[in-house]
């Protein structure tokens, strides 16, 4: 059986989705949209993710380095769409020749927060993509490396805090 709310698989004898706490309603018609709606609205409605930026530039010494860094808030959870990349106006821009890059995000709501790093291999993706952000099946986010052309996906977090 899968949730109606965040298409997670859940067992036949449980009275609520493991992942979203959804109850596994029998068939409501044409309800269920805006009971889905309403639902998703409670779990999401102060969730939000940041991204940490890196400031770099030359100390006092003359010295290439970082200066300093802040998570700085993308995306309100709200408005994020199931299966399409909602592609911000930040330009990602690898530091280096490295090819492989650390994303550190912030999940947060008005009472807590949790932080994950995500790598990602670049690969083939263009230089000066953008950063983007697709909202899975289990209320779970990946974070889009690219342009709309040509784009690589982190793994998973989830936007639920418990």
């Amino acid at each position: 059986m899968e949730c109606k709310c965040c298409g997670e698989s859940v067992e036949n004898d449980l009275a609520k989705c493991s992942v979203c706490g959804f109850p596994l309603l029998g068939d409501l018609g044409d309800k269920l949209p805006q009971i889905l709606s309403d639902y998703r609205n409670t779990l999401l409605h102060d969730v939000s993710l940041a991204v940490k930026l890196y400031y770099y530039g030359y100390d006092e010494d003359g010295e290439m380095g970082e200066l300093k860094s802040e998570y700085v808030k993308v995306a309100d959870a709200p408005a994020l769409t199931h299966d399409n990349i909602f592609w911000l106006d930040t330009v990602f821009e690898p530091s280096g020749i490295k090819r492989t890059v650390t994303l550190d995000v912030r999940v947060q709501n008005d009472k807590t927060s949790r932080d994950s790093a995500l790598s990602a291999d670049l690969g083939k993706v263009p230089e000066g993509g953008r950063l983007g952000i697709c909202l899975c099946k289990g209320y779970r986010v990946r974070f889009a490396l690219g342009n709309k052309k040509q784009s690589i996906l982190t793994d998973s977090i989830s936007l639920l805090i418990k």
